[in-house]
């Protein structure tokens, strides 16, 4: 009986741990009300990749999706919350306008 409380007293917080973890990062953008796909563990918001979907082809859906809910929207590459910019003139003023060389 030892045994199995040890086990319980282990295996139990650690699973709640990760369970903490893994649902923290995956509400970086809902905690900033910044639009954002749904992500889930491992792979985050790129589902499929690699077995039903190339990389691209799941950016470009991101982008269709909120290219018209503002000017960037937030998803999630593997456990990492990452930003999309979605409005040009925003990406030229981030790449040319505010890039100090």
């Amino acid at each position: 009986m030892s045994l199995l409380n040890t086990l319980l007293y282990l295996v139990l917080p650690a699973v709640a741990l990760v369970y903490l973890f893994v649902r923290r990062k995956l509400s970086y953008w809902a905690d900033r009300n910044v639009p954002h796909a749904p992500g889930s563990f491992p792979m985050g918001s790129i589902q499929g990749m690699g077995t039903k979907s190339h990389l691209s082809h799941i950016l470009e859906r991101i982008y269709q999706r909120f290219k018209s809910e503002g000017s960037a929207a937030g998803f999630y590459f593997t456990m990492r919350p990452s930003l999309m910019v979605t409005d040009l003139e925003l990406v030229k003023q981030i790449l040319v306008k505010d890039f100090n060389s």
